[in-house]
């Protein structure tokens, strides 16, 4: 299956709502501390847009903005329930219509799917911003926006 210009991932929980010690022991948390820390914003594609040629395929892991899981009434831009799909929508040209970040392929390697806003901490110039295109930056494994 293809979209238009969607992608669905495929999510085993919204919210991270357990942490796991070195021993194994699996503890609960409340969702609510740290709210924007506990939203799932990465899961694997099952369908790519075939409006763009994006690289990403079906099995990449996608990295995306928190309102795919939250949006909407509260339960997120559901595809199907009974399977936990999410709907990620995705307009290169156009930020406000875009919430795909960026995919880490199932060769290990990420690439950024769009303009994006990148904050690198200096140690002896502090903080330094920059707008490059998607093609020609590759962002950290723990992305964070």
């Amino acid at each position: 299956m293809k979209t238009f210009n969607l992608f669905v991932v495929k999510l085993e929980k919204r919210l991270k709502d357990t942490i796991t010690s070195d021993s194994g022991l699996e503890l609960y948390i409340d969702s609510k501390f740290n709210d924007f820390d506990n939203r799932t914003t990465e899961g694997p594609v099952v369908c790519v847009p075939f409006k763009f040629d994006t690289g990403v395929e079906v099995g990449d892991t996608l990295y995306f903005h928190h309102l795919v899981v939250l949006g909407g009434d509260n339960n997120g831009q559901i595809f199907t329930e009974e399977d936990n799909t999410y709907i990620v929508t995705y307009d290169p040209n156009n930020a406000i219509g875009n919430q795909a970040i960026a995919y880490k392929s199932q060769k290990d390697e990420d690439t950024l799917l769009s303009w994006l806003v990148s904050i690198e901490i200096c140690r002896t110039r502090g903080v330094k911003a920059s707008v490059r295109p998607y093609r020609d930056c590759r962002p950290k494994r723990n992305l964070t926006y």
